[in-house]
Order: C-alpha cells, then structure tokens, then sequence
C-alpha cells in the first residue's frame, strides 16, 4: 500500500507579534476613510439599486483606476483591454 499523496501542507507563520505584516499608517488612514465612506453610502442609500452602482463604481475605481462611465480613448491601442473590460461592465448594469 502507497502512502497518500501530500496535495496540500499548511505553511505556519510564527506567532510572535512582530513577525505580523502591518499595512504603512498612511494606508491604513486611507483603507479606514474609504470603508467610512462606504458606510455612510450605505447608510443614506437603502435601495438595491443605488447600493449596487455604488459598488459597481468603487469596483471600476479599484480594478480600472478610472471612474465608471468615464470617456473612453478608443484609440489608444494600450488601453483596448481595459475598454473591452469596461465596456461589459457598462452593458451588465
């Protein structure tokens, strides 16, 4: 009989404080002000359908560095992979 197959091993960090990664305090401000921010959109905005634009915009920030719904350059070749992924984007919402 064969031992099993090993797919997956845990890899286990030290415990010891000062082996646990923190973000830089300016990103941990910034993270803070945006979930903030997203709180109170939440907050003021109970329909479905606002908060969904609100997270399809963030979404856009985050993934496109550019706001949804903002004009495209068609024709830049650099940016046509991004164009393409905004362009599904803009049709599904």
């Amino acid at each position: 009989m064969q031992p099993a197959l090993l797919v997956y091993r845990p890899i286990r960090m030290p415990s010891t404080p000062s082996s646990v990664p923190h973000p830089a305090p300016e990103a941990e401000e910034v993270y803070r002000r945006w979930i903030q921010f997203l709180d109170e959109e939440f907050t003021r905005h109970h329909s479905p359908e606002l908060r969904a634009e609100i997270v399809r915009d963030q979404l856009c920030q985050l993934y496109l560095g550019r706001p949804h719904g903002g004009k495209l350059n068609l024709t830049l070749t650099s940016e046509l992979p991004g164009n393409v992924v905004i362009s599904r984007w803009t049709r599904r919402m």
